[in-house]
């Protein structure tokens, strides 16, 4: 054993770190007091910037590259390590911050390099971490919120991107040596880490905002694609601040029209708006003279797929080419409409019971999704919304190709009753084929474009409800495969139903 004590302060190090180093054999060796002491040398990139964290490697110099460097949030990044030892075992993290900034999500994912010392998410499974198996974006969509010292335990509601959908989201990516947990912080494990930019508008977009009636809406114009009109989607949105779609919408050669209704039921009076207000709409985006009027879609999200069906509907001379809708009823849930002959079309006092039940719902601990599905217990959704059928949306004058998309365990709206209920109605008229909907398990409420929600109650597991299984995927507490899935498949369908249907060959043959 005396010629252990000749060992280089390199060979000590490299024996310190292998699987044996705490076996009897290394403990009866004596190596000097200096040599642990000493500490290793800077490698790679973190040579060329002392500020930068300390490896602890020395023998080769390994790599971490994401690509591209900035991307629209629905491309596909291409993750790999290299320069490591064969069957060496690393960790992939990914980190970003909220919104607000004050929040952290983060995601972890425990690899074994290959006999050539790489790794590719979209080749090598990861064996735990925030998600498991072969999935070359892993990564990305596990992200999930943490603890920090300064907020504590963050919110469920916490957004990790902006309500300015000009501002990218900047993600951090790190190759730490070893299987780091979830929850370990570990600072001396670095070996070399990356940033990209994932955005929602690139190339040259003018927004420009304007009112109509009781109706703001913001219209986002790719202005590189030259000077001939370009396709159009009016988009019915549900949700406040959020005009990401329209803008990621833009930026794949669409002209996109967002609308946002801010006249709201709560307030006690003029509940009932002239429903002309959405042919007013159609008239805005169709005026304008970078839009091609006879290749206009339209777009529903949330409540906004009754306002985009009631426009199909109500106004079925319009030459509304195609419709989608994300997670959507056909009932009138916020207000009602006055209609052209002065006639009423009534809504379900849908938010309204919400805010009622909200203070009993608090101090029993019961968050939002659990308050809106209550409403129909234990009476069941066809039994109380049949007893009101003027709430609904009138679809036997809709004519447009439909794609609906139904999660089967939405706990806001429900949504899969809704759709399935259009599909019986259209198949009674004759008219089966018109319809392609599109069901999802596990999926939750809130379907975004690819890879950017990050919300867990959005996805929250809920006994009792039909295909929601969502919890049991979880495994740090993150978003389930199922949910990404689900965004996933969904915005791919949404792109390609719009290129078909307003694509300038379909419409000339």
């Amino acid at each position: 054993m005396a010629h252990l004590k000749l060992l280089s302060p390199r060979g000590v190090r490299w024996l310190a770190s292998h699987p044996f180093a705490t076996s009897h054999f290394l403990q009866q060796t004596q190596v000097s007091p200096d040599l642990r002491a000493q500490k290793p040398p800077l490698i790679g990139t973190a040579q060329q910037d002392p500020g930068r964290r300390r490896s602890i490697w020395t023998d080769c110099k390994p790599r971490l590259s994401v690509n591209p460097k900035v991307s629209l949030v629905d491309e596909d990044l291409v993750i790999e390590a290299s320069g490591l030892d064969a069957g060496h075992p690393v960790t992939i993290q990914a980190e970003a911050e909220s919104a607000c900034g004050n929040v952290r999500f983060v995601s972890k994912g425990c690899y074994v390099s290959d006999k050539e010392g790489t790794i590719s998410t979209s080749r090598d499974p990861c064996l735990r971490g925030t998600y498991r198996g072969v999935d070359h974006m892993g990564p990305i969509w596990s992200m999930t919120t943490v603890m920090t010292p300064d907020v504590g335990d963050p919110s469920p509601s916490a957004r990790i991107k902006h309500r300015d959908p000009s501002r990218s989201v900047t993600i951090r990516f790190s190759l730490l040596n070893g299987h780091v947990g979830h929850r370990e912080t570990r600072f001396d494990v670095l070996v070399d880490d990356c940033e990209v930019e994932r955005r929602f508008m690139t190339g040259n977009i003018s927004r420009m905002t304007m009112k109509s009636g009781p109706a703001d809406s913001t219209l986002y114009v790719p202005t590189d694609r030259g000077s001939q009109p370009l396709p159009a989607i009016l988009d019915f949105r549900a949700e406040e601040h959020d005009e990401h779609l329209p803008a990621l919408l833009a930026s794949h050669g669409f002209v996109a029209m967002t609308t946002k209704f801010s006249v709201a039921n709560q307030t006690g009076n003029n509940d009932h708006i002239s429903v002309e207000c959405l042919e007013g709409l159609y008239g805005a985006l169709a005026s304008n003279r970078m839009v091609d009027r006879e290749r206009i879609g339209v777009l529903g999200r949330g409540d906004g797929v009754s306002m985009a069906l009631g426009l199909a509907g109500h106004f079925p001379h319009l030459p509304i080419r195609c419709l989608a809708g994300i997670n959507g009823v056909t009932f009138n849930t916020r207000f009602g409409w006055v209609l052209p002959d002065g006639s009423r079309a009534e809504y379900y006092p849908y938010y309204d019971n919400v805010n009622k039940r909200k203070g009993v719902n608090r101090r029993k601990g019961v968050s939002t999704p659990i308050r809106l599905a209550a409403q129909f217990e234990p009476f069941g959704v066809e039994s109380v919304l049949n007893s009101k059928e003027n709430i609904f949306v009138p679809v036997r004058d809709i004519t447009v190709p439909l794609l609906m998309f139904a999660a089967l365990d939405n706990q806001f709206l429900p949504s899969q009753y809704c759709m399935r209920k259009l599909q019986r109605q259209l198949r009674e008229a004759g008219r089966e084929n018109q319809l392609e909907l599109v069901e999802y398990h596990g999926a939750g409420h809130l379907l975004d474009p690819t890879n950017v929600t990050h919300i867990p109650e959005s996805i929250e597991y809920l006994p009792g409800v039909e295909g929601s299984c969502t919890g049991q995927r979880l495994l740090w507490g993150g978003r389930s495969d199922r949910h990404m899935h689900a965004e996933t498949d969904m915005w791919k369908r949404t792109l390609q139903f719009y290129k078909y249907y307003l694509s300038r060959s379909n419409f000339l043959a």
